[in-house]
Order: structure tokens, then sequence, then C-alpha cells
């Protein structure tokens, strides 16, 4: 399956937007974005699989709440990219870059 970059970046905006700093259970974020006509989706799996890349770059984690249930939290590294600041998932910022 194809990821589309509309969802993803989607997935990271509603994230950001809505949930962060807390996490934002998987099951209501792709009900959300369901309804959302521009993406044009018929079910969850487009969604799960743009979660599934951005786990694994680094841009969201995954965790489960008290009820088992699985959920997203955008990280820094997510933020920096929505926001252009494309750093590299290997970049090292020193402390001293950041003063």
């Amino acid at each position: 399956m194809k990821v589309e970059k509309k969802i993803i970046r989607r997935v990271l905006e509603r994230l950001y937007e809505v949930a962060f700093p807390e996490s934002y259970v998987v099951p209501n974020l792709c009900g959300h974005l369901l309804k959302e006509k521009e993406l044009n989706l018929k079910d969850d799996l487009p969604i799960e699989a743009a979660g599934q890349y951005l786990i694994d770059r680094g841009l969201i984690e995954e965790s489960r709440n008290e009820k088992d249930k699985p959920q997203w939290r955008i990280t820094a590294l997510g933020i920096n990219f929505l926001e252009g600041d494309l750093l590299k998932p290997e970049t090292v910022i020193e402390p001293r870059e950041l003063a």
C-alpha cells in the first residue's frame, strides 16, 4: 500500500493541533479523519499505514492507554517536520547549539 502524503501530513497536524503534548487514541483519530471530505477515505487502513510510517520515521510514537487502546503522540521531530525545520532523524543537536 502506498502511503499518501496528504494523510501523513494530516495525521501530524491533528496530533499537534488537538492532542500535543498528550496522546490521541488511534480509533478516535481515525474516526475524525474519516469525516474529512478532502481526504476521501473509505476506511481507516490508510490512516493506520500513515501512522506506521510516521512511527518508523520517529515523527510519532505509539503507546497504550489504560483501556489497552493504541494511542499516538507527535514527537519533537514531528513538530519540526510540520514547522518546516526538516532535521534528519540522525541529526544530533548539541546543547550549546540551543543557547
